[in-house]
């Protein structure tokens, strides 16, 4: 089994979208298992949703407005979204109606791009011949605290959430950056949740490979936006991907590399405008490699090379 993460960036459009539900399909031999973002730019609209709907006439017309036009452009029936956008107006015409805001709200509010995205790409798949259903990460074992906004995922649920999600039958379209506390309310986990969701969901799979799926080559050796000398790294060790994750000075996140510590679990990050480029191999950490500590121990990487990378 794999498991691929595809970001927002590669969900953006109704092109984007095809193309991914295409990688999907090509890699059916291998057993697939899918966590998406939210499509585009619909997590910061949302977020605009809510701060607008506590003082002004509730409304989501931008995330609203996007998700039937990718309906409409893929040919596909507009109840796939009908049942979470009325939630949405929904919950925001509560915020208006109280003018009261927890942070457990907003986390409601905010899951439903990701629940969105889940159904598009389910319908999509199911338009191209493959069986696939959409699945909420919280319904299937992925428990977090009660830090709405930053929750963290709780120990000892990998067996469990293994389980549930193994059972499933077709192409499991999970939701990325949202899960459920112990009392069924859902949490999000905070920023780069997505990836996070994904490596939870491989290291408890048992999966071989994590595939995230981004806009860029790899893990680069610099901000291509910024550096047009910029070029990918082929692989990396864990313990260095891991150390220079915590620095900031790669597109990944420590937290993400650590959720997979000891899995056996190998992550390529890559491109999903460019599924042909060989992208980054991060090799697999297994119980007995060493602590990120000693990571820089030997390693071609030196702190000019990793400021380098943070520019």
């Amino acid at each position: 089994m794999i498991v691929m993460k595809f970001g927002g960036s590669s969900l953006a459009t109704a092109d984007r979208i095809r193309d991914c539900a295409s990688l999907i399909r090509a890699a059916l031999p291998h057993h697939p298992l899918v966590v998406v973002s939210a499509c585009g730019p619909t997590t910061r609209e949302l977020r605009g949703a809510v701060e607008r709907a506590a003082t002004h006439r509730p409304a989501a017309t931008a995330v609203v407005t996007r998700h039937r036009q990718l309906l409409v452009s893929l040919g596909l029936p507009r109840w796939v979204a009908d049942e979470i956008l009325a939630e949405l107006a929904e919950l925001l015409d509560g915020i208006h109606a109280s003018s009261a805001l927890s942070l457990a709200l907003v986390d409601r509010v905010l899951s439903c791009g990701e629940r969105l995205s889940a159904r598009i790409m389910a319908a999509q798949l199911r338009a191209m011949g493959v069986p696939a259903l959409p699945v909420e990460a919280g319904d299937v074992g992925l428990l977090t605290d009660s830090r709405h906004g930053a929750a963290r995922p709780l120990g000892g649920i990998a067996t469990d959430l293994g389980r549930q999600l193994t059972r499933l039958t077709g192409v499991p379209m999970v939701t990325g950056f949202i899960g459920r506390d112990r009392r069924g309310r859902i949490t999000t986990l905070g920023r780069n949740g997505s990836d996070l969701s994904a490596a939870l969901v491989a290291a408890a799979v048992g999966a071989r490979e994590l595939q995230i799926w981004t806009d860029v080559d790899g893990v680069m050796t610099a901000d291509p936006a910024r550096d047009t000398r910029a070029v990918p790294l082929p692989s990396l060790s864990f313990d260095t991907a891991s150390a220079l994750a915590a620095r900031g000075a790669t597109n990944l996140h420590r937290e993400t590399l650590e959720a997979l510590r000891g899995s056996g679990v190998t992550v390529r990050v890559l491109n999903s405008r460019r599924p042909a480029a060989p992208g980054t191999r991060i090799e697999p950490c297994l119980p007995a490699d060493r602590g990120v500590a000693n990571a820089d121990h030997g390693s071609p990487w030196s702190s000019a090379t990793a400021a380098g990378l943070r520019r």
